[in-house]
């Protein structure tokens, strides 16, 4: 996560991530106090808070991978991947609810970026979820634990 920036352009407006933001850190969102698997709950920094804050993330695909990408999230929200806006929806509002929204893909092995920009929504925003489903494996291999699956990396 990078700290949080001023809100000047609208996300919707941003071809990317601002360039120059300061550095981020890697964190672990279980760990969080009161946190549901999987949620990004910044709620403890943004609360009061106006601005943007941005995650990256690197994923690793062993082989190709047809995706379903899920989310949630309780503020304006925007996804690139790779570089190239994937997502954008600037009326979330609370509450934040898992895999609310969905949006499919097919992606190449190898290395991609994700970037994610929410608008703290003047404060009241508490975070988002955000998770992948392999939409290209039968049911008998998903029950076998026979398949590949994306690995995260700090960006």
């Amino acid at each position: 996560m990078h700290p949080l920036v001023p809100a000047g352009t609208p996300l919707d407006q941003l071809d990317g991530p601002p360039a120059g933001l300061p550095a981020g850190t890697v964190r672990d969102y279980s760990a969080v106090s009161g946190s549901l698997p999987n949620f990004v709950n910044e709620r403890r920094n943004w609360l009061g808070h106006p601005g943007q804050g941005f995650f990256s993330a690197r994923i690793e695909l062993p082989e190709p991978m047809r995706l379903e990408v899920l989310m949630g999230y309780d503020g304006p929200f925007r996804l690139w991947i790779d570089g190239e806006p994937f997502y954008t929806d600037m009326n979330g509002l609370n509450p934040c609810l898992p895999d609310e929204y969905a949006r499919r893909t097919a992606l190449a092995a190898g290395s991609h970026r994700l970037d994610v920009g929410m608008d703290t929504n003047n404060g009241q925003a508490w975070g988002f979820f955000l998770r992948l489903l392999r939409l290209d494996v039968p049911k008998s291999r998903i029950a076998a634990k026979d398949y590949a699956v994306p690995e995260y990396h700090a960006a």
